[in-house]
């Protein structure tokens, strides 16, 4: 049954009451952060919307071995295809998608869908579609500690700053997946952990279900749109990877995640954390700066990227090597004469999206 909301706008009434804790990653977010709303917005999410049971849902299916090491979508390039576990993406199964809810405001209507990949994995995500006819389909890949809805939700935003919204009222459709995690990094690689039991990538499966934004937006009858892609925070990660599995040329937007990960990892600042989990499941396999900037350069040029840092980041600086890792970025695109595709834009802020100007960027690409 779908049930209609009209609540994207408003506050979340429930309590802060969760399974989830903030973890390392989350005190770094709240250190650095400057959002109207915190960790206390996850777990009012986590709950209202059913997140919760929804990552019990998946350690069940995998208990109940209803996942399979099965990938039927696109190609993946074999320079990439290590950090994919495999060589193609992942496809929806036909015939399983679910609206969930419809919820409208007075410039879009919000469908919160379900389906499920080849593998046997479900995926939960937001598509809205603004009343004027949409200009074109943003992929947009949320970070850790969020939900799609909160991406949405203008009255209470969180780091997201409602950019969901902001792309609505800017003429644009948006298809936002849940990134599967319960507000912190170890369940992030917990997940990860319990899917290579039977065979799937947890990196190949989110990438994937972002990659489906056109297929899901067919499903509820919008027509073929060009596609842009937003990430920020490991979303960043997620839409940089599936432009360099895909190599599909896809604009994208890369907001929160640009250092040099070499220098981040041999740090003094990582070795005195020694009892906090910070590094994700991608870190751990042999070379994994290759999936990083600035070394990503090279897979996914002459793609157009468009990268936003905020000045106050407190990983994402000089620090951490930020100026240089865009020089190499930009020479690695003047190798192939396309040095014009990279734009990067310092704002004053912190860890979370700016938007202004990046949403101004692609609309003068739709």
């Amino acid at each position: 049954m779908v049930s209609r909301r009209t609540l994207v706008l408003g506050g979340l009434a429930l309590p802060g009451a969760s399974l989830a804790s903030i973890g390392a990653w989350g005190v770094v977010k709240r250190r650095f952060g400057s959002s109207e709303c915190s960790t206390h917005c996850f777990q009012e999410d986590w709950t209202r919307f059913e997140y919760s049971n929804f990552y019990h849902e998946l350690f069940e299916l995998s208990r109940s071995h209803k996942l399979a090491n099965v990938a039927t979508g696109p190609a993946i390039k074999a320079e990439i295809r290590e950090a994919f576990g495999g060589d193609r993406l992942h496809d929806a199964l036909d015939g399983s998608l679910q609206t969930l809810s419809r919820s409208r405001t007075e410039g879009f209507a919000l469908h919160k869908l379900r389906f499920d990949l080849d593998c046997g994995l479900p995926v939960l995500g937001c598509a809205a579609v603004p009343r004027a006819t949409p200009r074109g389909l943003v992929l947009l890949a949320h970070g850790m500690g969020t939900t799609p809805e909160r991406c949405f939700n203008v009255q209470f935003p969180d780091y997201m700053k409602a950019i969901g919204a902001r792309l609505c009222a800017a003429g644009f459709a948006v298809w936002c997946p849940f990134l599967p995690q319960a507000g912190n990094q170890p369940s992030q690689n917990n997940l990860a952990g319990m899917l290579s039991l039977a065979g799937i990538s947890y990196h190949n499966a989110v990438c994937s279900a972002l990659n489906l934004g056109p297929w899901a937006m067919r499903q509820i009858n919008v027509p073929e749109l060009r596609a842009f892609r937003y990430g920020m925070s490991w979303g960043s990660v997620v839409a940089g990877n599936l432009e360099a599995a895909t190599g599909a040329l896809t604009p994208t937007v890369l907001s929160g995640y640009l250092r040099d990960e070499e220098r981040l990892l041999e740090s003094d600042w990582l070795e005195r954390r020694m009892g906090q989990q910070f590094v994700s499941y991608l870190h751990e396999i042999p070379n994994a700066s290759e999936f990083f900037f600035p070394r990503l350069a090279r897979l996914v040029r002459p793609c157009r990227i468009y990268f936003e840092v905020g000045e106050q980041d407190g990983l994402n600086n000089n620090a951490f090597g930020l100026d240089e890792v865009f020089a190499k970025v930009q020479a690695a695109y003047r190798e192939i004469d396309a040095s014009n595709a990279v734009t990067m834009e310092p704002f004053a802020g912190s860890h979370e999206v700016a938007g202004s100007k990046a949403i101004a960027w692609l609309q003068t690409l739709s």
